[in-house]
């Protein structure tokens, strides 16, 4: 089976640090060593940030949210309410791309 057809364990997950693991409800997702080093309970904290944060979206769109924001934000910024090269119906239709995107797991 390729990994690809193959689910992640849902969503929300939590750092165990007595257990070291990370965990989501009584599911063990991750167990590393007998003790979590300082650099596996930072990396374990950063990975549930990162999968609870992503819950419900599709993490490949986040890079294209945040470029959106990001120049939405410049451009507002700059003082001028228009994207360059884009009137405010493409604004609204790249917004739209955008949240579906993220809505397409």
């Amino acid at each position: 089976m390729s990994m690809r057809n193959i689910k992640h364990t849902q969503a929300l997950w939590e750092v165990n640090e007595d257990a070291a693991e990370i965990n989501s409800g009584k599911t063990i997702v991750v167990q590393f060593s007998q003790r979590f080093t300082k650099k596996e309970k930072t990396n374990a904290i950063h990975i549930v940030d990162c999968v609870n944060a992503c819950n419900g979206i599709n993490p490949k769109a986040v890079p294209n949210m945040l470029n959106l924001l990001q120049t939405a934000s410049d451009c507002l910024k700059s003082g001028s309410y228009e994207i360059p090269g884009w009137d405010v119906l493409k604004v609204i239709e790249k917004i739209n791309s955008v949240i579906s995107q993220a809505k397409n797991k």
